[in-house]
């Protein structure tokens, strides 16, 4: 896989994972329920649903640091 695949891959999941955040905590703010039980494990401890955004940043973060190191 070539350097600009893989980074096309990333922007894609990063892309993805802002319209997932934004679509649960629209859901939540809607009277919905959280099915991942880590995700509402770190909600009932920050009490918002805003607490969904901290595990999908550290993920990224780590992916791409992941893909620029092995674009390299």
């Amino acid at each position: 896989m070539n350097r600009y695949t893989a980074w096309l891959l990333y922007i894609t999941i990063c892309f993805y994972s802002v319209v997932d955040a934004y679509q649960t905590k629209m859901l939540l703010a809607m009277g919905a329920q959280e099915a991942n039980p880590f995700l509402r494990w770190l909600i009932d401890i920050y009490g918002t649903p805003d607490s969904i955004w901290v595990p999908k940043i550290a993920v990224l973060v780590l992916l791409g640091v992941l893909t620029y190191l092995g674009s390299r």
